[in-house]
């Protein structure tokens, strides 16, 4: 599944609940949001970048002179970001950045996108989608080069008494990793929202990318869908593949074995439900929209059928 059908099925789930999203006016150095009624504006960080005097072991590429590690980099450590950053230097020679980059190696519901233009010796320009389910945050601005294969961006939040942070975005192995000083209301996001990760320019691979059909045959999918009808793609199905799914093992007094699973969004009110599936084929469901509520293909049923869970 490619990141920008993601991004369109989470803002789609966003605006049926009226959740907040991001207010993009773009600015010269950054910025960031959380919802559309509380906006942050970064003020103006640029930093002026001069060329250091360059020796022969520098020449070479290694940045061997320059007191760059990003092994502790993390949330709060401002310190050791702002080492970094007070190192920024033009890099004839930088990695190339410009792409869009997708996060990888992680679920649906926490997919994000960054997209770099106009690199040149200084730097580059980013902008910046991240995603917690319906909680989104957006940045931009321009990062700056430390050496050929790192940049750091550093954050303000105007009219806000606390401290610069700081993003990292490092080439590695692997891809792009991004690792930032401060996560949700440090950067302007919506709760929960965070930017570090590893991202990719090809397809990311999404961890629960085939949990609906891990979970349910192809026969159960149709089960579910005649019980719920229309109502099978969003308060199923985008639940499953977007949210949490739980599962427990259990057995019916009958001894028919069965399993009981629960799903959800976080942050998205309505999109929860149980089910209880049956080896059998019986299926009882129920979801906490009043539009779909109780659903069952057991003829009487009004409630679950008595069973204990496996593991007791």
């Amino acid at each position: 599944m490619k990141m920008r059908k993601l991004v369109y099925v989470a803002c789609g789930l966003a605006l049926v609940l009226g959740v907040s999203g991001c207010v993009n006016d773009k600015k010269d150095e950054g910025s960031g949001t959380t919802t559309a009624a509380q906006t942050s504006t970064p003020k103006d960080t640029k930093k002026e970048v001069t060329a250091k005097e360059v020796t022969d072991e520098e020449a070479t590429g290694e940045d061997i002179t320059l007191d760059i590690s990003t092994e502790n980099l993390g949330y709060g450590e401002l310190e050791a970001f702002k080492n970094i950053y007070d190192q920024i230097q033009p890099v004839e020679d930088a990695d190339n950045y410009v792409a869009t980059w997708s996060r990888t190696n992680v679920g649906t519901g926490a997919s994000a996108q960054i997209i770099i233009t106009n690199q040149d010796a200084e730097g580059f320009d980013f902008t910046g989608e991240f995603f917690s389910y319906s909680h989104l945050g957006c940045l931009e601005g321009r990062a700056y080069f430390v050496t050929r294969k790192l940049a750091i961006f550093e954050y303000n939040q105007e009219g806000y008494e606390a401290p610069a942070q700081y993003v990292v975005f490092e080439m590695t192995g692997d891809g792009m990793k991004v690792i930032a000083s401060g996560e949700s209301g440090d950067l302007g996001f919506g709760m929960s929202v965070f930017a570090d990760g590893t991202y990719v320019t090809g397809d990311p691979v999404y961890t629960n990318a085939t949990i609906l059909d891990d979970n349910f045959t192809p026969e159960e999918q149709e089960g579910i869908k005649s019980l719920l009808g229309d109502k099978y793609e969003e308060y199923f199905k985008d639940v499953v593949e977007f949210g949490i799914l739980e599962s427990t093992e259990c057995i019916l007094e009958d001894e028919t074995s069965a399993v009981f699973y629960e799903g959800f969004i976080p942050t998205m009110g309505g999109y929860r439900f149980e089910l209880l599936k049956c080896e059998n084929g019986d299926l009882y469901f129920y979801s906490e929209s009043e539009e779909v509520g109780w659903k069952t293909n057991v003829s009487g049923a009004i409630d679950y059928p008595a069973y204990e869970n496996r593991e007791n």
